[in-house]
């Protein structure tokens, strides 16, 4: 999470990197730790300036260091910002990072090390980011640095895959769901409340299809959207503009690069039918370098209707939130057709797609069923089931007709919907 404040405490122990600007501070007994972290903290930063051609996180103007204290916290990783940077045209911002001293020397250190290094170079470059992008994107860029990382995130890419109904962007919180936003000031009243990062950091499983499927090098598009995210903030602001948000600059980057007319709804639709694959390795495509991710949850498993099904989602679907149903065609005759017909509730704007598997699991052919923003039903006939062992019908509910998805949201509104299918 980022909080505001306290200042950096001082502790007994503390090592600095000949290298470049980062220290790490610890406790007496914590010597072999304190070393860890700083040799990772180095090696994470060499990455970042080289294979990766990032920037690091900008040091303390006092001290000129960004700095990690290892000390006990109710959570593996902290980012706790210290100030702006008034002198920055644009939104700019430093602080320390906060890693528990329960972790043991090896992959959960450096993992952490290394997420909360990144989260400072969002400090950087876009400290107004929300929460849930947040962490989503610093576990994508981690699992660039530390092979071990999607390892340490298993539980969260579980809870994700198992809650697709859900936004793409986490904002639950411990507690009562409240949100500590990175301010520039303390708010009054605000409670010390650790973001739960389960969801948020399965999230990272977006971005990653979305470097592996797009980016012309490792990388490459987890960098753009570090980079082109700069706000400019008023001085007296209680807290830092997060906009344009990361799915501001996938609207406008993606825009007509799928296919002509292509908009980031189309890119959401494609990650959703994808999302159905992950899991199986050897698939081709983005869904193959998500092998080892955990198969998503499926509302319905049908076999071939002998006669029209009306089926439902097992819960409604907040905006960026997707539901699947699967029909199989065992027992289908010769020439047979299947008929989809989906309807949904008022502001929302669902968009359903399907894909034709074979037997190996490999994705015969996919498509989109169109309909104009304002649409609230669509319908649409599979009509070649050629070598076709099931059908995966793919709903996304893409947020209502009038306002794009902003994560900044203060509530998600889910919506439910109805689909028929109907052999032919």
């Amino acid at each position: 999470m980022v909080r505001y404040g306290p200042p950096r405490p001082s502790l007994p122990l503390r090592a600095c990197s000949f290298e470049g600007p980062v220290c790490v501070s610890g406790e007496v007994g914590d010597e072999a730790k304190v070393m860890a972290a700083l040799h990772q903290a180095e090696r994470v930063e060499r990455l970042l300036r080289g294979p990766l051609r990032m920037v690091v996180p900008d040091g303390d103007l006092v001290t000129g260091t960004f700095d990690l204290v290892l000390g006990e916290l109710g959570t593996e990783t902290e980012i706790v910002l210290s100030e702006r940077d008034p002198r920055s045209p644009l939104d700019r911002a430093s602080g320390y990072g906060r890693v528990s001293r329960r972790l043991s020397i090896g992959c959960p250190l450096d993992v952490a090390v290394a997420r909360t290094v990144v989260r400072g170079v969002l400090l950087r470059t876009a400290p107004g980011t929300d929460e849930g992008s947040a962490q989503a994107e610093a576990q994508a860029v981690t699992e660039l640095l530390e092979p071990c990382a999607p390892i340490r995130a298993s539980a969260s890419f579980l809870s994700f895959q198992d809650h697709p109904e859900r936004a793409l962007v986490s904002r639950v919180l411990e507690g009562e769901g409240e949100r500590f936003e990175a301010r520039f000031e303390p708010a009054a009243g605000a409670r010390d409340v650790h973001a739960e990062a389960t969801q948020a950091m399965g999230s990272a499983l977006f971005y990653r299809w979305l470097d592996r499927g797009f980016s012309t090098e490792p990388g490459a598009v987890l960098r753009g959207l570090f980079a082109l995210r700069g706000a400019k903030s008023p001085l007296d602001a209680p807290r830092f503009t997060n906009e344009p948000d990361a799915f501001d600059v996938l609207a406008k980057s993606f825009k007509d690069k799928l296919f002509d007319g292509a908009t980031l709804d189309d890119l959401l639709v494609d990650f959703a039918i994808s999302r159905a694959r992950f899991g199986e390795p050897g698939q081709g495509g983005a869904a193959a370098a998500l092998g080892d991710a955990p198969r998503v949850r499926v509302d319905w498993d049908v076999p071939w209707p002998s006669t029209a099904r009306r089926l439902a989602p097992a819960y409604p679907l907040e905006p960026t939130g997707v539901s699947y149903v699967v029909v199989r065609t065992d027992g289908a005759p010769t020439g047979a057709r299947l008929r989809l017909e989906a309807a949904w509730e008022d502001h929302a704007r669902m968009r359903v797609a399907f894909a034709r598997l074979g037997a190996d699991g490999k994705e015969l052919a996919r498509a989109r069923v169109n309909a104009p923003p304002t649409a609230r039903e669509a319908q649409m006939t599979v009509a070649d089931l050629t070598a076709t062992a099931k059908v995966v019908i793919v709903t996304t509910n893409l947020g209502d007709p009038a306002f794009h998805f902003d994560p900044d949201d203060v509530v998600h509104e889910p919506h439910g919907y109805t689909l028929t299918v109907v052999a032919e």
